[in-house]
């Protein structure tokens, strides 16, 4: 079972990465999670979700930051891979 402190540590790790401003929003009568601008809450990145579906959504967030550091585009050859 997922819980909400899982997912905000997930969206810990992915802000470290980014320079994106996103928060967690969760509302049980319109279906579950979604991630909003941490300023202006208007501004949804994704849509609702339940929670394990959330944590895939932000686990491949991470993945896929993984694999654009782990190779350069181009050339494909692979560079140092920084701790996530």
């Amino acid at each position: 079972m997922t819980t909400r402190k899982e997912l905000e540590a997930l969206l810990a790790r992915v802000q470290k990465t980014t320079s994106l401003a996103l928060a967690l929003n969760y509302a049980s009568t319109y279906g579950g999670y979604c991630l909003t601008n941490a300023d202006t809450e208007s501004a949804k990145y994704t849509d609702r979700m339940p929670a394990r579906e959330m944590k895939m959504f932000l686990e491949g967030m991470l993945l896929g930051q993984k694999w654009a550091y782990e190779y350069k585009p181009l050339t494909g050859k692979k560079i140092q891979l920084e701790q996530f």
